[in-house]
């Protein structure tokens, strides 16, 4: 057996080099301007357990209505104010908003535990 030819990168022998030139568009430089920093956009506040949480793929199955109204208003708010960037961004939300009110509803108010186990698979019984 023969040993494997190591391999090299071209871009380090290239014999192609830059060539720049200035521009004379006949305009006179303006003088500088003073711009003042604009302020650093406050981010909502992350709950503490979303932050350190790994993030994990999740399938489920939802409406082609229900998804396609999903893009869309990602779509229409993702640079707005309380938008979301991703649709998996809409999703986490909704799931912790629903989540929370379940928790208030039906555990009076305490946070549900995190649940390590995996569901029961195949059809439901009833």
């Amino acid at each position: 057996m023969s040993p494997t030819p190591e391999r090299s990168r071209p871009a380090g022998r290239s014999p192609l080099k830059a060539n720049i030139e200035n521009i004379n568009t006949g305009a006179q430089a303006a003088p500088p301007v003073q711009v003042a920093p604009a302020p650093e956009p406050q981010a909502p506040p992350t709950p503490p357990a979303a932050a350190s949480d790994e993030t994990k793929s999740v399938t489920v199955k939802l409406s082609g209505s229900v998804i396609g109204k999903a893009k869309s208003a990602v779509l229409q708010t993702s640079g707005k104010p309380g938008g979301h960037r991703s649709f998996a961004g809409l999703v986490q939300a909704a799931v912790e908003r629903e989540v929370q009110r379940l928790a208030e509803e039906f555990n009076d108010g305490q946070p549900y535990e995190s649940h390590q186990g995996e569901f029961r698979r195949g059809r439901p019984f009833s």
